[in-house]
């Protein structure tokens, strides 16, 4: 029994067809339509790999007019950057006990250690662009060779034809790999190659994206939500690309009629647009626009507290101001009534800080606004 080949081994058996080679696919759109189905929410689940290979197909299929069918490892890991980064380095979800963080993450996390990135990603993208050609790189060459075998071959399991002889018909795509010939039959894939996708399962996801995207989002949520107790809007951060806020200013008129001093240097407010409306606990945690998280500042202190939480001295001041409101029937006491209980909004601080938010220090004393 042989042993992984070295790269240059690999690559010559790859040269010379040593690989396992098909080039039929499964047609029927109703029985794609429920391997997909059974696929996404059966099987083992080491980590979220299977769903965001799966978001990646749905994701390709709404993207494409034209069926094109030859895709490269390298373009499922810039989509598999863009899952990952946003769910690591923006809303900072666990993706597994401490001891088994996926590779995904450690890449990502090699290349981006600071502790906060306040930006969207297409500017991230800009700023940082040689950071995420290394991970790319990095996941292409090391990220796909279990969850591109397993995907397909629990597909066919559904099929009831486990790959065995070169004429089995593939259900989702092709691929090239070796196999290491050990007991657990695992494989390596041509990570500098890539897919060959079926077209009819990429018309079917085309015609059935919304019903398929709520499923893998579903169990895509269902993995994480154990590792992510008291994380809120958790089906927001997975089910969209990035979390766009909605337009906070709309409630500055509001806020201006309860005060006309930054929340958190007490100094007073200029008119105009040095009057900013801060979400007191960062966006990237709560995912949503409500007016019990929302407060006055200053330019200054905005921009210094930027996607941070503020000081927990400030928790106090803002219990007081929601809780005179709580029984109004203003836009605040409204706002309030979404949350669960008067104690939720703490429990949301404390959680943030258990989750790696990163903390301002405050305004200096005396800082002039």
């Amino acid at each position: 029994m042989s042993h992984l080949q070295p790269a240059q081994k690999y690559t010559e058996d790859l040269k010379n067809n040593k690989t396992i080679h098909c080039v039929e696919f499964e047609s029927d759109s109703e029985k794609l339509y429920n391997a997909f189905v059974n696929v996404v929410r059966h099987g083992k689940n080491n980590n979220t790999y299977k769903f965001a290979l799966a978001k990646f197909l749905l994701d390709y299929s709404k993207e494409h007019d034209k069926v094109k069918v030859n895709v490269k490892y390298k373009d499922i890991a810039k989509k598999f950057f863009d899952y990952y980064w946003l769910q690591e380095c923006r809303y900072r979800l666990r993706q597994g006990p401490k001891n088994q963080v996926p590779l995904v993450i450690k890449i990502i996390r090699e290349e981006f250690d600071e502790e906060n990135y306040p930006y969207r990603l297409n500017k991230i993208k800009l700023k940082h662009s040689s950071k995420i050609k290394r991970c790319i790189l990095n996941i292409t060459n090391n990220c796909f060779d279990d969850v591109i075998p397993r995907l397909e071959d629990d597909a066919e399991h559904c099929f009831g034809k486990p790959r065995k002889a070169q004429s089995k018909k593939r259900i989702f795509y092709d691929y090239h790999a070796i196999e290491y010939r050990d007991s657990a039959n695992n494989k390596r894939v041509d990570s500098k190659g890539g897919v060959r996708l079926n077209p009819y399962l990429i018309n079917m996801l085309k015609e059935n994206n919304d019903t398929l995207f709520i499923v893998v989002v579903f169990e895509w949520i269902k993995f994480l939500e154990k590792r992510n107790v008291g994380i809120p809007n958790l089906v927001e951060k997975i089910a969209n690309n990035e979390l766009m806020p909605r337009d906070q200013r709309k409630f500055i008129e509001y806020l201006e009629g309860l005060t006309d001093r930054c929340f958190y240097c007490n100094n007073k407010l200029k008119s105009g647009k040095n009057t900013h409306v801060d979400h007191f606990l960062p966006y990237d945690y709560v995912g949503t626009t409500e007016l019990w998280n929302l407060v006055l500042a200053c330019q200054k202190c905005n921009c210094k507290k930027s996607n941070s939480l503020p000081p927990e001295s400030f928790v106090k001041k803002l219990e007081i101001r929601n809780e005179e409101h709580r029984n109004k029937k203003d836009e605040l006491g409204m706002s309030l009534k979404t949350l669960w209980n008067e104690n939720e909004f703490k429990q949301y601080y404390s959680n943030a800080m258990s989750y790696r938010f990163p903390t301002w220090c405050g305004p200096a004393q005396n800082d002039p606004a």
